[in-house]
């Protein structure tokens, strides 16, 4: 994976992450600054309830990939995969995991204690 658009996109990543990294410790001390507790019961409650979940949903995307590559190997006939698509896979299962745990905090953020 040579040339521009690898190059383009790898910097573009890059960028977002470097972004999102600045955001986050801005806000964090902002409301530092404020007097809000950085993680309160509620918050560690909602985390503890959001991050199973993610980790669930992380392990049956897995689960789903590699019975996929099984079925499609033994059965199907097809061939072995490429190096690529298992890398992709497993970047596949990070976003995954990593949206879903941002939802599942976003969602029971948002419905309360009940």
């Amino acid at each position: 994976m040579t040339g521009f658009e690898w190059l383009a996109s790898s910097g573009l990543i890059a960028a977002v992450i470097v972004l999102i990294a600045i955001l986050f410790v801005w806000r964090t001390l902002k409301d530092r600054r404020a007097g809000f507790p950085v993680a309160d019961e509620r918050t560690r409650r909602i985390a503890g309830r959001a991050a199973p979940l993610a980790l669930n949903a992380g392990s049956y995307f897995i689960l789903a990939i590699l019975f996929w590559t099984l079925i499609a190997r033994e059965f199907l006939g097809v061939p072995s995969f490429s190096e690529d698509f298992y890398s992709y896979s497993l970047i596949a299962v990070l976003l995954v995991q990593n949206l879903s745990f941002g939802l599942l905090l976003w969602y029971f953020g948002r419905r309360g204690d009940s």
